[in-house]
């Protein structure tokens, strides 16, 4: 198992940020919209992976929300 550093507690947050602000309750029906596999997500959530970010912009320019508060809650 791998250890939680501060940057994973962060991602795993702007996750579970994105999947609360569309009504969503689970990573995997989160992946499921995203058009990705579960395990890219967790994925993300352990290695910092710069086209995650990508994601997360055109996910809050679809959804409206804004890309500040997914990224800091």
């Amino acid at each position: 198992m791998q250890k939680k550093t501060k940057e994973t507690v962060l991602r795993s947050k702007i996750v579970g940020r994105m999947t609360k602000a569309i009504g969503l309750k689970t990573q995997k029906e989160l992946s499921g919209k995203l058009k990705i596999t579960p395990s890219q997500i967790t994925s993300y959530i352990a290695r910092d992976d710069s086209t995650f970010y990508k994601r997360i912009c055109s996910f809050a320019t679809k959804h409206s929300l804004s890309i500040n508060w997914l990224l800091t809650g």
